[in-house]
């Protein structure tokens, strides 16, 4: 028996949320904000580097993760987990040597106060640097946020927290990799704003799903103008 193909109506077939077409001869591609999008407007708002980070085009990876979770790598718990102890370890020098001097200074007051000052200098410095390994560790390891069907979910410790996607009003996420970027943020309607650093996982996915929604406001990507540059190079070349 031979099998006989329906295709959707051209009026009931999914429009792009970015360019507006009508996707009646196409798959569309569904994003974790609820949208629906065309795969050419997925493909240019993700950069070249995420294809070279995740070995794939971002059309075919999302539909693998229709669920963005952004935490912290277990390497990065781990750096961020060492680098404490071992200030801490630096810190613990300090005050045997602060403790030292104190000592020798109280016994023999007219002796060398060296050790003194160095130890309270050591102490002091990776004192301050100790507390805040240990505020970078405890935020990451509680943290994680997750998009999934146009819901944020937010765990930061013992808060927990859910608001739609559509009360983000401003959104400047950037990707892992970036040169001189730290981290990216988004800006609620009641005027909160939570910042998101680039080692979180997902991070470079949610940075497309945000670009689809609000890349009018802001500026051009850096790689938005080295295409263009290339568009120009290629006409002066007669190449187009």
């Amino acid at each position: 028996m031979a099998t006989v193909e329906i295709r959707p109506n051209n009026d009931q077939a999914p429009i792009c949320g970015r360019c507006a077409r009508r996707l009646s001869a196409e798959r569309p591609v569904r994003l974790p904000d609820t949208r629906v999008y065309c795969a050419a407007c997925c493909e240019s708002m993700a950069s070249d580097t995420f294809e070279m980070e995740t070995g794939e085009s971002f059309s075919n990876w999302i539909e693998k993760h229709p669920k963005l979770v952004m935490q912290y790598q277990p390497l990065e718990l781990s750096v961020r987990r060492m680098s404490f102890f071992f200030q801490l370890l630096i810190c613990a020098i300090g005050a045997g040597m602060l403790a030292w001097g104190i000592y020798t200074f109280v016994a023999q007051p007219k002796g060398k106060i060296g050790y003194l000052i160095v130890g309270a200098l050591v102490f002091l410095a990776f004192a301050g640097l100790s507390v805040r390994a240990a505020v970078d560790y405890l935020r990451a390891v509680n943290f994680k946020l997750i998009l999934d069907q146009g819901v944020f979910s937010l765990q930061h410790g013992s808060r927990n927290e859910t608001f739609n996607v559509d009360e983000v009003t401003q959104a400047c996420v950037v990707r892992p990799g970036t040169v001189g970027a730290t981290e990216g943020a988004l800006g609620l309607k009641d005027g909160r704003m939570l910042t998101l650093d680039t080692c979180l996982s997902d991070l470079h996915a949610l940075g497309v799903v945000m670009d689809l929604r609000f890349k009018a406001e802001f500026p051009p990507s850096a790689d938005d103008l080295a295409k263009i540059r290339r568009d120009k190079l290629r006409k002066i070349r007669g190449l187009s």
